[in-house]
């Protein structure tokens, strides 16, 4: 019977205009947002690309000019290779699913030049900043459309399943041949939302031919996008069975739409940023800039006492102009004055992580999103694994160069080739499968719950 049910319904959908619309706006919308994921990601990769060529040719003309004058086939003069030059590529590389979540890449640091010349504050270009409106609404990618849009057209799909037989009597016929309301409902609906999900999960499935992921990494995917959709397939079928109104059905799954998806995790984020507020970011500028003019005032005391620590560097090429020294004593100040403001917004990001992943059970959206954005190293977390392997390169550099620098001599290129080059930057790969299938048992709980009420409804 179930089977006869569901061709019935499948000839009115041919025949439903409405029905057609909303599968043709949910084909167009997620092929857009896995098209549009890739040309971001296209654009990410080459800018990235051309970074590290800009700073690689930088470092082979200091390389070129160093290897010169240790030969004596060239005249050196004091800004030659000096040792304030040295610097090396920071990129924060995309995880292979990341053109499908492009979480908090936008307004994260992405790209940074780590040298001598800079600390953990100016390392960062202010090329980062983007089109505010686009950082403000985030990008249409497909984790947007799958968590924000999928439920909606899910919701249009489905509100008026029975309502209108109810209120023209056509559900009298429908009862008659020995079949239970339960039974009409459930058939249309899973006729209606399985050609819907079924039509997005083939879009997805296109997604993931064009990336390099791992078996696991698709297969948790691939099960947190379906939950999601089992989800609001069972939260549907609960309203939809307790209410025999097409307007009071809609009203209530626009309702439940506004509040998971938008009202509870802007009330859990603005909870845990409350309990857990980073330092002030003008506090830190002040620090650093209070540090660099100590560092100014006594650039001279502070030579003196390094030099009379390693006597064996205190001769130097006099004709060094001043500022290498002084700029490298500026930024060591710097990192020492603002250590513990750097270790107060690392302990707060930290307390704001473990509130979000205790709060995140809340709203199945949120942890949708917490466990698409982990599984392709696109959340906060993944960032900051980002700047402190950057800001750890930038201290290894200074304490490679900084001798030199002060005595001002030149690093040999045996000394430079001892500088590791630094590595691509992610998260270690074992933590996207046990964080997400940690989300998956909270999805599997919330839908227990709802599957739970569903049935009381129906008795």
């Amino acid at each position: 019977m179930t089977a006869v049910l569901m061709k019935l319904e499948w000839l009115r959908l041919r025949r439903s205009l409405a029905s057609g619309l909303v599968f043709a706006v949910a084909l167009l919308a997620s092929l857009y947002a896995v098209w549009s994921g890739l040309q971001w990601k296209q654009a990410y990769v080459a800018g990235q690309a051309l970074h590290e060529s800009q700073v690689e040719a930088r470092m082979q003309d200091w390389r070129s000019s160093l290897a010169d004058i240790e030969s004596g086939a060239a005249e050196s003069t004091p800004y030659d290779a000096r040792p304030m030059d040295v610097r090396q590529a920071a990129t924060h590389t995309p995880g292979a699913l990341a053109h499908l979540a492009i979480g908090y890449r936008d307004i994260m640091p992405s790209r940074l030049t780590v040298g001598a010349w800079r600390n953990e504050i100016s390392m960062v270009e202010r090329y980062e900043f983007d089109n505010p409106l686009i950082l403000a609404l985030g990008r249409f990618d497909f984790a947007f459309f799958l968590i924000v849009v999928l439920p909606v057209l899910m919701i249009a799909l489905s509100f008026d399943v029975i309502a209108s037989d109810l209120a023209s009597g056509r559900a009298r016929l429908l009862l008659s041949n020995a079949v239970s309301l339960r039974q009409v409902i459930l058939a249309r609906l899973l006729l209606r939302n399985g050609l819907l999900c079924g039509l997005v999960l083939l879009v997805m499935l296109g997604g993931f031919l064009m990336a390099a992921a791992a078996a696991s990494e698709y297969l948790i995917w691939a099960g947190v996008c379906m939950a999601y959709m089992v989800f609001w397939f069972t939260l549907i079928f609960c309203l939809v069975a307790a209410s025999r109104q097409a307007e009071a059905v809609a009203a209530r799954l626009l309702a439940c739409w506004l509040v998971l998806i938008f009202a509870i995790p802007a009330v859990v984020d603005s909870a845990v940023q409350a309990l857990n507020p980073p330092p002030s970011k003008l506090a830190q500028l002040s620090v650093a800039r209070v540090a660099e003019a100590e560092a100014a005032r006594q650039t001279a005391a502070l030579t003196e006492g390094f030099l009379a620590d390693h006597p064996e560097l205190s001769v130097g090429d006099e004709e060094v102009p001043g500022y290498y020294r002084s700029t490298f004593l500026a930024n060591e100040r710097v990192r020492e004055y603002t250590a513990p403001t750097v270790a107060a917004f690392r302990d707060a990001a930290e307390s704001r992580e473990a509130g979000l992943s205790a709060l995140q059970y809340l709203s199945p959206a949120l942890l949708a999103q917490r466990a698409l954005y982990r599984l392709a190293q696109a959340d906060a977390a993944a960032s900051r694994h980002f700047l402190d392997s950057a800001g750890a390169k930038l201290a290894e550099i200074s304490d490679a160069v900084g001798p030199a620098v002060i005595s001002r001599n030149r690093i040999s290129l045996q000394q430079y080739q001892q500088i590791a080059p630094l590595e691509t930057v992610m998260l270690p790969v074992g933590a996207g499968p046990a964080t997400g299938i940690a989300y998956l048992s909270g999805l599997a709980l919330l839908l227990a719950v709802v599957a739970w009420r569903a049935g009381r409804e129906l008795a």
